[in-house]
């Protein structure tokens, strides 16, 4: 069963169980570690017989294609249950929440950041890597130049842009 809440809303005991997911999910991955990330917006969870098995969250923000404006529904933490990787949680569940991405945020985009073995993935299922520079920011430091992959989606064709600048922290 796939949940599509506000991040405000879940239940305590549910951002718990999403923390530690990510916790050990990203154990040891430097960039993730050493980075500053946004407070979600919301969050996709996809359950099995009542556990988590898969969940994604969601940041919304306006976000500049070389200074033009767009919304941007930026994911973060994709991440499946070891229990039950392997089985098409992830990419079922991507596939399924596009209209809320789209249709019911009415985003233009959306926007992930993910590593080198995932970006096959990721194209797989309809995403875009982006070539160009990716602007965030992080405290004490101002703006930086991200440098992990970046992947777009879109119902419309994506801008050809030099920058990206995500107009705050990534997510």
């Amino acid at each position: 069963m796939i949940e599509i809440k506000k991040y405000v809303e879940l239940e305590e005991r549910t951002r718990l169980d999403l923390d530690q997911m990510a916790q050990k999910a990203f154990e040891g991955v430097e960039i993730v570690e050493n980075t500053t990330w946004s407070t979600p917006d919301w969050s996709i969870i996809n359950r099995h017989d009542g556990k988590i098995v898969m969940y994604y969250n969601l940041v919304v923000r306006s976000v500049d294609f070389d200074g033009t404006p767009f919304s941007v529904a930026g994911i973060n933490n994709v991440i499946t249950h070891p229990d039950f990787q392997g089985q098409g949680y992830a990419s079922r569940t991507l596939k399924h929440t596009r209209d809320f991405i789209f249709n019911t945020l009415k985003a233009d985009f959306g926007l992930l950041l993910c590593g080198d073995e995932l970006v096959g993935f990721y194209k797989k299922l309809g995403w875009h890597k982006f070539s160009g520079d990716l602007i965030v920011e992080q405290p004490q430091v101002g703006p930086i130049h991200w440098s992990s992959n970046t992947m777009l989606m879109s119902k419309r064709p994506i801008p050809c842009s030099k920058e990206i600048n995500l107009n705050g922290l990534p997510w």
